[in-house]
């Protein structure tokens, strides 16, 4: 179904706002997580998911604003006696892009767990989102043609669940299979068209593809090199090379939740941070503030350090609240929120 481009009511948005939020409590809290709170103005272990977009204060030492909350997250879970988190706060992205699906600053709802592994986050990503969309459907908050598109994507859904959670692999197969190309720029500048292939990361494009096919979707293990660094390794044969990830993809707004099972190998987690791309470029950035790279490397080490002599297996995820409430709405843009 196509996105609705007529205004919603400013009284709908605000209330069906304050019920997406209550619904996404009353998910978490049903399966035991406890709320928990953290600072905004962070280190860059709360900064560090996308160092070519944060925002940093005018001071002299790098002080960035937060991303996400995944890390200092982890660090109190497996600190505490506690064995499930959320939590929801601003998260700060210096965005360029004009696609109708980034916010510069948006609320991040955030959910970590000890005694939960990727197959149990794919179950409770489901349980959330559906959990919001029946106290949607339920609410007469959404005019008919909105209330028709969601109760459409829901059926959809319903009818054959388990054909919603396909690999990141089977996802590139599909996208070949119907021709998919992807724009590539060579180090020159120049620019050309090719076929999608393993390897390439999902756009906004290729999600939209997906969902207009799939409808509401999961995709799980994509390659280690284009995801986080402490996402799990699979030792898997069959998924070799790959992490034990899964995203979230919704009609209209595309990956919506992004998650993972937790590298839980403290050999395995220093090198993958180590190697990283987002440790290379958080060097450089520091550099640029006048700091040492020690300073960078110093920060993960209260993180790493849980990890020394104790592996502790764990999941979690993360979930843009402007890109589910476009969805709710079958909006052609996200919402900001």
């Amino acid at each position: 179904m196509q996105p609705i481009t007529t205004a919603f009511p400013l009284s709908n948005r605000i209330l069906l706002q304050a019920l997406v939020m209550k619904a996404l409590r009353e998910a978490l809290e049903e399966r035991g997580f406890v709320e928990t709170f953290y600072q905004e103005v962070t280190e860059v272990t709360g900064s560090c998911e996308t160092i070519a977009n944060i925002f940093i204060l005018a001071e002299k030492n790098l002080m960035p604003l937060r991303q996400t909350a995944q890390l200092l997250m982890e660090e109190l879970l497996v600190s505490s006696n506690l064995p499930r988190m959320f939590t929801s706060g601003r998260s700060f992205r210096r965005e360029v892009a004009t696609d109708g699906r980034h916010l510069s600053e948006f609320e991040l709802f955030e959910w970590e767990a000890l005694d939960i592994d990727l197959q149990k986050l794919v179950e409770y990503n489901a349980e959330i989102v559906e959990h919001v969309i029946v106290r949607v459907l339920r609410s007469n908050l959404l005019e008919r043609e909105r209330h028709r598109a969601l109760y459409h994507w829901f059926g959809k859904w319903k009818e054959n669940a388990q054909d919603h959670v396909i690999s990141y692999s089977n996802a590139i197969q599909f996208l070949r299979d119907i021709a998919f190309t992807v724009i590539v720029e060579t180090e020159s500048g120049q620019k050309f068209e090719r076929p999608i292939e393993y390897g390439d990361d999902l756009n906004s494009k290729a999600e939209r593809a997906l969902t207009q096919h799939f409808g509401i979707l999961q995709v799980t293990h994509y390659p280690e090199p284009i995801k986080f660094f402490n996402m799990e390794r699979s030792r898997d044969f069959e998924n070799e090379g790959c992490v034990e990830c899964v995203d979230l993809l919704l009609p209209y707004a595309g990956e919506t939740i992004g998650g993972s099972a937790r590298e839980y190998d403290y050999a395995i987690l220093s090198e993958k941070l180590r190697n990283s791309l987002m440790l290379k470029h958080l060097l450089d950035l520091n550099r640029q503030h006048g700091g040492t790279d020690e300073e960078v490397v110093r920060a993960f080490d209260s993180y790493l350090n849980l990890f020394k002599h104790n592996p502790y297996p764990r999941a979690g995820a993360g979930l843009g609240l402007g890109r589910l409430f476009q969805f709710l709405i079958a909006s052609p843009s996200i919402i900001p929120f």
